[in-house]
C-alpha cells in the first residue's frame, strides 16, 4: 500500500539482502499512522491518516492509543542491527527512550531537527542526519534519500558480508557504506 519513494527504494534494498541471504535475512516493520507498528505483509485497508500533519501533542496522544511505544520496544528485543528511517513526527510516535541493550546496535536516517527525540538508548546508537546538503552530496532527492542510502548500503552488504560485522561494533562505519 505504500508508494512513496523512500518505501520503494528500501524495499528494493530488503530484496537484495533477502536474495543474497535468505528471505529471513531482513525483518521490515511499517510505522503506520493509521495502524501503529505493522509488518511489511500485514494487509490493511486504505486509510487517510498521517502523524506529519499532527501537532506534537496529537501524536503523542495517537501514538498512545495505538500502542506504538511498546510495540516498537518489543518489535526490536532480540535483534542486534535496527535502522530506523522516521521523519520527526514518526520518531516523537515511538516516545523514546525505549528499553534496548548495549549488544544492539540502532542506525537512525533522520532530520538534524529530529536529534532531539532520539535519546536515552543503551544500545550503540548512530544518528546520520540528513538535509538538502546530503541530498546533494548523494545526488538524491530528499524525499527517497533514506531508502536510497539503505539501498546503497544493501548493495555493499550484498558484496561484502563483512560489512554488517563493521557496522554493528562501530555503527559510524555506516557512513562508509552508502
Amino acid at each position: 500500500m505504500y508508494t512513496g519513494l523512500q518505501h520503494l527504494r528500501v524495499i528494493e534494498g530488503v530484496e537484495l539482502l533477502r536474495q543474497s541471504f535468505g528471505q529471513k535475512a531482513v525483518d521490515l516493520v511499517i510505522v503506520s499512522a493509521g495502524y501503529g507498528l505493522i509488518p511489511e505483509n500485514q494487509i490493511i485497508v486504505p486509510y487517510e491518516v498521517t502523524f506529519n500533519t499532527m501537532k506534537g501533542y496529537e501524536v503523542v496522544e495517537w501514538s498512545k492509543f495505538l500502542e506504538v511505544h511498546q510495540a516498537f520496544e518489543k518489535a526490536i528485543f532480540g535483534y542486534d542491527l535496527v535502522f530506523l528511517l522516521l521523519g520527526e513526527n514518526y520518531l516523537r510516535s515511538l516516545r523514546l527512550p525505549v528499553i534496548t541493550k548495549p549488544e544492539q546496535t540502532l542506525i537512525f536516517l533522520a532530520s538534524k531537527s529530529s536529534k532531539s527525540y532520539i535519546r536515552d538508548l543503551t544500545a550503540k546508537t548512530f544518528i546520520m542526519t540528513l538535509s538538502n546538503a546530503e541530498a546533494k552530496h548523494y545526488h538524491y532527492g530528499l524525499v527517497g534519500l533514506k531508502g536510497f542510502l539503505i539501498k546503497q548500503f544493501a548493495k555493499s552488504v550484498s558484496t561484502e558480508t563483512e560489512i554488517l560485522e563493521r557496522v554493528y561494533n562501530q555503527p559510524k562505519n555506516f557512513l562508509q557504506f552508502v
